[in-house]
Parts: C-alpha cells; structure tokens; sequence
C-alpha cells in the first residue's frame, strides 16, 4: 500500500485587519471625497443646461456670498425682468475712459429705475454703487450657490499657494487612505481552497487528500451576503462596500476603489479647470466708499435700499427749512446733501445745490420705492398700545390704528449686522423733549438697518437724540436741538405735502 500523502497546500497567510486608526482616515476621507465630487458636480453639472458658475474673488457679498463660492448662473433674454434683491453678474469698464472691460462684478440689485437702470448693492457695503446699471451690462442671474468649492481657484488666481498646496496634499491623502484599504480574509472563509488541485472527485489522489484533510468544520448558515462580524467589520464593510466578506467580489471591490480615486481626481481637475479660467471669475466688488463676501436668502431678509437716496440727510418733495429761533439762533449742521424733488420747491436756511436737481428726484424715486416697501412688510409685531420703550430685537413693529409715540429705546441686533428694525404708524412722535428721549443701537445694530415709518408725521421732540431713517408721507420735523445720526425724509403724498423743518440741529448720515 502506498504511503499516505499529504498534498493539501497550507492556507495562506491571512492579512491583519485594519486597525481603527486606519479605518478612522479611510472613513474621513472617503466622506471627504463625497463630498468633494458633491459640490463638485453641483457647479459644474448645470452646465449642460446652459448655465455657468463662477468663482467669486472678492467679500462685498458677505456673508450670504464669501470669496470661493461658486454662484452658478443662468443667461438672461433681453424680454427677462429682474426681480427686486436678485443677484447679477453685469460687466464693468476701468474708470480711465479707456472702456476696457474690468473683470465682471457680482451684486445684488436694489432699486428699478423708470429709465431702464438699476441700483445695485453688495450685501457688505453700506451704500450702493455709484454708476447705474443698465440692462445690456447684464450677463447672468445667480440661480444657485455651492460654498467653498471655488476656493482652490481662488488661492491660485490669487497667488496664494500654501493653502492650495495643503488642499492638494490633504486631497491627496485622502484618496491614498481610501485606495489603501483591502478586504481581510474572515476565519470562516477558505479562500485558499481550490478545486482544480484535488483532481476530479472520486479519484484515488482525491480520497488521499481527502483522509489526511482535517476535520471539517461546518460552515454557517448561508444566508446571502456575509454579515459584518463586529464594529470595526461593520466601518470596513461601509468603506469597501457590500462585497465585503465575499471573496468572489473582491476584485470588483478593487474596481470600485479605483473608481473613486478616478472620481476624485476628476474632481479636483474640474474644480482646477473652473477656477482657472479667467471667464469664470467675478468680483463681489468693493464700492469705492466701503472700508470694508443659499444659498441665496429671501428678499425679506436683506436690508430694505435707500438706493440713490442714502447720500442725503435731507430729502423732501416741496420744502426743507431751518427755522431760525430764539434769542441766539443757531443753523442746524447738517452732514449730507440737502434737497428738493419738484418743480416750485423751496430749501430755506441751507444751500440749495438740489433744488430741483436730477440728482435729488432721481433720490426721490428711490425714497418712494423705499417708503412703499416699508409700508408693505408683515408686521412681526403689531403693537395694542400706542407707545413703544425699553430694548426691542429685530422686527417689523406696526401700530396701525394711529399715533405711536416712542420712549427711550434699545434695539438690540444680538450680533447679526444684518437685523432689521422697521417702526412704523400713522404718526411718529419720540416722547419727551425734558430730560429728552434716547434711541441707542447696541450688540450689532447698524444704523442703516434702522428705518421709522410714517404714514403722515413723522415728529422728534427737542434735545432728542435719535438714530436710522425717518421717512414720512407728509412732515418730517424736529422741535430743535435733537442730534440725528440718519435722515429726514418727506416723500410727499400729494402735490403740495412732502416738507422738512429743523431748527438748531445736528444731523449727520452714516459714514
């Protein structure tokens, strides 16, 4: 009898599992690179539909648009309407008189002219552009926003390297920490086993292998594709995919990790290509007043526009006097421009650089525009009595069944330089002129962002001291003495309303 053999080959070494420092940077970087090709594809897919992102360079659209968002845009047709707050990108020229065109600026527009143009705004400056903005210059219409994902381009149109070579190294990384990770043979696997060694069955070698073979073990139940046996299977097995524990799928595994690296490099090239490229860039631009980048917010929640008004301190339709009174009078000061929107309209007390000017109707079309979208807004607050004090946080507070009058007030923006505070009834008046009414601003409140509405007087008591926008259908009008930092303005609701009248003042526009 022939000696008994042993031919069956050692199983082979099986690979330690992956540690959970390891399993840890794969599961991290695989997130990272899905959500990479996410935002990726966001900004870049649309263009299949005809639209197109670009890159913005600049901060002026801080902070609903930061530098590095991608704002995706669709083209506009010449028969298109631009909606109020809409965000544009309009072409720009240099200011030499040259006429050559400047890279492309993103901002939103704030006010619709009956010529045609447009004002425009970024969200971070305090005053509007200085140039109108006629349709032609119009070259898109945001859509779409898809933070950060412009950045690399932004570091590299810039200049700024070391960010971008950390990103690229980081990105890097990550697709070697994935690509790294392989199926580990389970124990109750035999990935060694191979039938084309045995001979066919019931051959004399086979029954030796199989009298020499040890003990077989009963293998579990089988019940589809292997479970993952504990937590840490359970994050290889989301890593690798639903092929983990099945041998058989291992090299479609192999597959599908070098898919991702592909889609990850594919990725960062497109993100490369689309910063890259100059006509993909546009400025959030900076107007040349500002010492200061949803997605899109609704309307409601920008700041309503002074538009061309914001460069007066006073503005009526028919009259601004400065009543001289008293033993000693004195002139009110006044820091801001001063004038009148019609044709037989008076200024008494100041200079009279706008009476009548194109600059101050054009300032009065814009008040009007301003006064009908203050009187619109949903009240937030719908005031029982007549009378307002105390700290009040960001709203549209209405009394609308007649006068208001207003008492020492704080308006608390609670660290958003955004908060909007609208006062508005029939008529305004502040409540004291001994020892005097105070109106502060605190924790982030900006002054622009502050507007008292009236429908018919809008009334400071002497020696007040006040803040924001008053803005009235019929007088605006100080009893002397207050300091205002804002504006009077008396739109006018009839051909003969529409007046301003101060006396010994001090008034001055944000700066």
């Amino acid at each position: 009898m022939n000696a008994a053999r042993n031919d069956t080959p050692a199983p082979p070494a099986r690979r330690s599992p992956p540690g959970w420092g390891s399993l840890l940077l794969a599961a991290v970087s695989q997130a990272y690179l899905v959500i990479l090709c996410t935002l990726a594809g966001a900004a870049l897919l649309p263009g299949l539909f005809g639209w197109h992102g670009t890159v913005v360079q600049t901060g002026s659209m801080q902070p609903h648009i930061a530098p590095g968002d991608v704002v995706v845009l669709s083209p506009l047709a010449e028969q298109d309407l631009i909606p109020m707050n809409a965000v544009v990108r309009f072409s720009t020229t240099a200011p030499d008189g040259t006429g050559q065109e400047r890279t492309p600026v993103l901002h939103r527009v704030t006010a619709a002219h009956d010529d045609g143009t447009y004002t425009t705004a970024g969200d971070a400056n305090p005053d509007p552009d200085l140039k109108p903005l006629h349709r032609e210059q119009i070259t898109g219409m945001g859509r779409l926003l898809v933070p950060y994902i412009g950045l690399p381009g932004l570091w590299w149109n810039t200049g700024d390297y070391l960010p971008l070579s950390l990103w690229l190294a980081g990105t890097l990384l990550a697709l070697i920490a994935v690509s790294r990770i392989r199926l580990h043979d389970p124990e109750n696997h035999d990935s060694g086993h191979d039938e084309s060694a045995t001979g066919p069955l019931g051959t004399e070698d086979t029954k030796e292998r199989v009298s020499h073979a040890p003990p077989h073990r009963p293998a579990p139940p089988h019940t589809g594709d292997s479970e993952p046996e504990n937590d840490r299977d359970k994050v290889l097995a989301w890593i690798s995919g639903p092929a983990f524990h099945n041998a058989e799928s291992a090299p479609a595994t192999g597959r599908r990790v070098a898919r991702r690296a592909v889609f990850g490099l594919a990725g960062t090239a497109a993100l490369t290509g689309l910063a890259a490229s100059p006509d993909t860039r546009s400025n959030a631009a900076l107007t040349a007043r500002t010492s200061t980048g949803t997605s899109f917010a609704t309307a409601s929640s920008f700041p309503p526009s002074l538009g061309r008004a914001a460069a007066f301190a006073l503005l009526a339709q028919v009259k601004v006097e400065d009543r001289l009174t008293g033993k000693n009078p004195v002139a009110s000061s006044v820091s801001g421009l001063i004038g009148t929107s019609t044709s037989g309209s008076t200024i008494t007390g100041y200079p009279t650089t706008h009476l009548n000017s194109k600059d101050a109707i054009d300032a009065m079309t814009d008040a009007r525009a301003l006064f009908s979208e203050l009187k619109a807004k949903t009240a937030t607050t719908t005031l029982a009595t007549p009378s307002l004090s105390g700290t009040i946080t960001p709203g549209v507070y209405s009394y609308p069944s007649g006068d208001l009058t207003l008492g020492n007030l704080t308006l608390d923006a609670k660290g958003d330089p955004h908060a909007v505070f609208i006062i508005r009834a029939k008529s305004l008046a502040t409540a004291s002129s001994s020892p005097g009414t105070t109106i502060s601003l605190v924790n982030g409140t900006k002054l622009g962002n502050v507007f008292w509405c009236a429908d018919n007087t809008a009334k400071i008591l002497a020696n007040n001291k006040v803040e924001g926008t008053w803005i009235a259908g019929r007088t605006a009008q100080s009893d002397g003495g207050i300091t205002l930092k804002g504006r009077l303005i008396a739109v006018g609701d009839s051909s003969t309303t529409g007046n301003i009248s101060t006396s010994s003042d001090t008034i001055a526009i944000p700066t």
